[in-house]
């Protein structure tokens, strides 16, 4: 189980790569240096969820990516939220609904003024739809930077 999800952490972090570097074949000025600031695999806290997140510092700015899988099919309107966490304090990235297959995925460019954080945590809650802005539902998986 260990090396599966070594694997599949190794496996998300190139497709990150890939993604957010992503430029037209013959235009090379766009290209930005990706550096893996800190990953993490959450932890889930109900079920058998997987999911990795990866802080990237992409050119000038910072991204979170996160992926997710063997996720449970929500009700209508449900979404799993992504929180980053300082202190107490958490923050909303962005919000996925898993395809049919459980799995899922979020970019997040973090604004200017929370890329200098000192990120403590990142956590996955459901919530009842992707406007909250404090975690309302119930977190499913938490992990630690």
């Amino acid at each position: 189980m260990p090396s599966l999800a070594a694997v599949l952490f190794l496996s998300l972090l190139g497709n990150a790569v890939w993604l957010i570097s992503e430029v037209e074949p013959d235009d090379t000025s766009n290209q930005d240096v990706v550096q893996v600031q800190q990953a993490v695999a959450l932890k889930p806290l109900k079920e058998n969820y997987e999911a990795q997140a990866t802080l990237l510092e992409v050119g000038k700015g910072k991204q979170l990516l996160l992926q997710a899988s063997e996720l449970s099919t929500l009700e209508e309107g449900e979404v799993y939220q992504i929180w980053l966490i300082e202190g107490e304090t958490p923050y909303p990235t962005g919000s996925l609904v898993p395809n049919s297959q459980g799995s899922g995925a979020v970019v997040y460019s973090l604004p200017i003024d929370l890329e200098e954080m000192d990120w403590d945590q990142v956590a996955i809650s459901i919530e009842p739809d992707h406007t909250s802005t404090v975690p309302r539902g119930e977190v499913v998986l938490a992990g630690a930077f």
